[in-house]
């Protein structure tokens, strides 16, 4: 279930449990004032059938709201590492300082994001760490250009560029 599933279904635990305790004092406080319930058991009516329930209903209310705020948590994180991938594989080279600044997230968040993109091999290319620079795979930087022999870099996309004469070219898988 999505963050957002999880934390409707602990809000309407939350509301259910209140409005159980609710309707359950009121009909108690009825039964009182009617003079068929004596003072005795129409607290003992509250304490079981009003607040017990509804303490159990918070209960369950707070276990899938801490829930909702863990799964809010890695579908950000699972985004981020996926602008990141995206990111990498359309421009070809990236600096992390540079995402940074574009998206405005932290670097060090970006960084966590590459780590856990290589710790599980679904980082498309090549890091650079002290540079803070991520590399497509098919950025094959120093091969020459076919036509004037200048350097190609990537263009993003699966192109590469030559930096003099301006010619594209599709990487080669």
């Amino acid at each position: 279930m999505s963050a957002r599933g999880l934390k409707t279904l602990g809000w309407a635990l939350a509301m259910s449990g209140a409005a159980w305790a609710a309707l359950w004092a009121l009909w108690l406080l009825a039964q009182h004032r009617a003079g068929q319930l004596d003072t005795g058991g129409a607290i003992l009516g509250l304490l079981l059938f009003a607040f017990l329930p509804a303490a159990v209903a918070g209960a369950g209310a707070a276990v899938v709201l801490v829930r909702a705020s863990r799964a809010a948590r890695l579908e950000a994180e699972a985004a981020l590492e996926s602008r990141v991938a995206e990111a990498v594989r359309t421009r070809g080279i990236v600096r992390l300082a540079t995402l940074a600044a574009e998206w405005g997230t932290p670097e060090p968040d970006l960084r966590r994001a590459v780590e856990r993109l290589v710790g599980l091999g679904l980082f498309p290319g090549q890091v650079d760490w002290p540079r803070g620079e991520l590399t497509a795979p098919y950025a094959r930087l120093g091969d020459a250009c076919p036509r004037c022999g200048g350097e190609l870099e990537p263009a993003g996309k699966g192109l590469l560029v030559c930096r003099y004469c301006g010619s594209r070219f599709p990487v080669a898988e």
